[in-house]
C-alpha cells in the first residue's frame, strides 16, 4: 500500500485518521483520471471506425463507476469540439 500512494511506512504512521483518508481519496481520484483517459483514446478508436449503425456514447461504450459521479454523458460531437478546441489552442514549436 505505501509504494501505491508514495508514502513512506514511516510517514504513513506519522498520519492522522484524516490525513490517511484524504491521501487515499487522492489516489482515488488519480486512478479514476487514469480511467478516463484510457476510455477516451478507446473512444476516440471506435468513432473514427466508420459504420453503419451510429455510434455509442461514451459512457455507454465504456462505463466507468464514476460517470454517475460526473454526470456527463460525452458523445462523439462533443469529443470532436473538444479535440478541436485542444487543437486551436496548443502552441506553434
Amino acid at each position: 500500500m505505501f509504494g501505491e500512494v508514495g508514502v513512506s511506512p514511516n510517514d504513513f504512521y506519522k498520519m492522522t485518521f484524516a490525513e490517511i483518508i484524504l491521501m487515499l481519496r487522492g489516489h482515488n481520484i488519480k486512478q479514476a483520471r487514469e480511467w478516463e483517459k484510457a476510455r477516451l483514446i478507446a473512444y476516440q478508436v471506435y468513432v473514427s471506425i466508420p459504420k453503419k449503425a451510429p455510434n455509442k456514447s461514451i459512457t455507454n461504450y465504456f462505463p466507468l463507476v464514476t460517470d454517475k459521479l460526473n454526470g456527463k454523458q460525452y458523445n462523439a460531437e462533443m469529443l470532436k469540439a473538444r479535440r478541436q478546441a485542444f487543437l486551436e489552442n496548443m502552441p506553434e514549436n
